[in-house]
């Protein structure tokens, strides 16, 4: 059985260094990003694909109209573009690197879980004879014996800080 991450993962202090510069990543993402409520999400308009070349034009004609709507120019459309557009590469490295993160979790989960369960089932075995062993296979076996697990409040994704 191949173990591809756990033997693989950097020492805590290595991804301790991670933590913090995805940390300053958002630090420096909330001095012009904005977090929304679910209810404003709600109320956002929902323009159809490929609009922004048409928004563009449009922008384009009513500056050369010299048209001005208090509190909206022109410019603020084509601001709001460029936002857009820089940000689609940075939402797309974030994606890939959460990706990464996540999947390189439920893999680790997997291959523990796989090994713990054929370790569980030699100790099975062992646990007839000797009494220490027995109780703890009966806990894992107790464990087991329920439903999945919801996941606990506060679990962001976060890797242990241990």
């Amino acid at each position: 059985m191949d173990n591809k991450v756990g033997d693989n993962t950097p020492a805590t202090a290595e991804l301790v260094k991670i933590v913090k510069s995805v940390e300053d990543t958002q630090g420096r993402l909330r001095k012009f990003c904005v977090g929304l409520l679910p209810e404003e999400r709600q109320l956002l308009t929902r323009p159809k694909r490929g609009i922004e070349e048409h928004l563009t034009s449009i922008a384009e004609l009513a500056k050369k109209l010299g048209l001005s709507i208090p509190g909206a120019s022109p410019d603020s459309i084509l601001n709001d573009l460029r936002t857009d557009r820089d940000l689609a590469a940075v939402e797309q490295a974030l994606e890939v690197a959460l990706d990464l993160v996540r999947d390189t979790r439920a893999l680790a989960r997997s291959e523990a879980s796989e090994v713990g369960f054929m370790y569980y089932g030699i100790l099975q075995g062992a646990g007839d004879r000797i009494p220490e062993v027995r109780a703890q296979v009966r806990t894992f076996a107790e464990f087991m014996a329920t439903g999945r697990r919801r996941k606990p409040a506060g679990d962001d994704n976060k890797p242990s800080g241990g």
